[in-house]
């Protein structure tokens, strides 16, 4: 079975546990209490299929700019090869850290867990359900897994340092970049060219 294939058919469970997990941790901090942190992530996850599209208009922009200008301006072409990339990871950063900040309250020792469980799934099930949309896209199902990868490794980070906005939204940002990277780097050494 191929890489890609592998990365294809994960969308579904990555979906299937995200979402649950989002149940599970809003119905524990439901039944400890704590209802108004759960607002803006279930706003979020309602109103995703209008909102994400807007937030990717300049990604479309950047990326039919790259088709356009391949054959006659090759540099212009990876310069918007890299802006359409970096558009996605600081929209996903940005919302992937709003979903821990709107959290922060609850970082208590009662409420820990489900509040980390809950920042990470209410960051990723949104994005999920829009990768359904267009489940061939390995792209961005891949920048699912690295935003995965990254909430996780924010959990610890965010809640033992508690970063400001900024300084969180952009450590953040550079831990998906790294992994961005990583994954562009791994293609050019491994991946035979089409």
């Amino acid at each position: 079975m191929s890489l890609s294939l592998i990365v294809k058919n994960s969308l579904r469970p990555l979906l299937l546990v995200s979402a649950g997990t989002m149940l599970v941790s809003g119905l524990w901090l439901l039944s400890l209490g704590y209802w108004q942190a759960l607002w803006m992530g279930v706003l979020f996850l309602v109103f995703s299929p209008l909102v994400f599209p807007l937030l990717l208009f300049p990604a479309a922009f950047f990326s039919g700019m790259m088709q356009v200008t391949a054959t006659v301006y090759p540099k212009v072409s990876r310069i918007m090869t890299v802006m359409t990339i970096g558009w996605f990871v600081i929209v996903l950063a940005l919302y992937g850290f709003n979903s821990f900040y709107a959290i922060s309250m609850l970082v208590r020792g009662d409420t820990l867990w489900p509040a980390a469980l809950w920042a990470i799934s209410s960051a990723l099930t949104p994005w999920a359900f829009f990768a359904t949309k267009d489940p061939g896209n390995l792209f961005f199902i891949g920048l699912l897994w690295m935003m995965l990868a990254t909430a996780i490794v924010m959990v610890p980070v965010f809640f033992i340092f508690g970063l400001t906005f900024w300084t969180g939204f952009l450590v953040f940002a550079g831990i998906m970049t790294a992994t961005v990277s990583l994954q562009a780097l791994y293609e050019k050494l491994f991946m035979k060219a089409k």
